[in-house]
């Protein structure tokens, strides 16, 4: 059980990581926006947390769950404020082909990211 529960975090993070990439080369390439926190695009933020959650993740190198836990906590952050700015001004996060604003996609990556982990740790075998 515990490694169909690593697998499982390692796939939605590269998952994430390669949605967020996606976002962040087509913001470089000024074909899509992100917005900007300290005139630093959101997306970029998103992808290095997601990065060094994923290296904590498979790295252990003795560092604490604490670590992962944070660095899922950002994108988690900005995806809940994004979606709730999302819902209030309908224009606020870039969608995907569907029109579905990634932001919600992203909040829900990052829950399951956090409660797949927090039951890896509970598993013993």
């Amino acid at each position: 059980m515990k490694q169909i529960l690593y697998y499982s975090i390692l796939g939605l993070l590269i998952l994430a990581i390669y949605g967020v990439f996606n976002i962040s080369l087509a913001h470089f390439t000024k074909e899509s926006f992100c917005p900007k926190v300290v005139n630093l695009p959101i997306c970029y933020i998103i992808l290095i947390s997601f990065t060094i959650a994923s290296i904590t993740h498979v790295f252990h190198l003795g560092i604490n769950i604490k670590y992962y836990y944070f660095f899922i906590s950002i994108p988690l952050l900005f995806a809940l404020f994004g979606s709730i700015l999302e819902l209030i001004n309908k224009n606020t996060c870039p969608k995907n082909e569907a029109g579905i604003p990634m932001c919600f996609i992203s909040l829900g990556i990052c829950l399951l990211l956090i409660t797949l982990k927090y039951f890896s740790s509970k598993v013993t075998s």
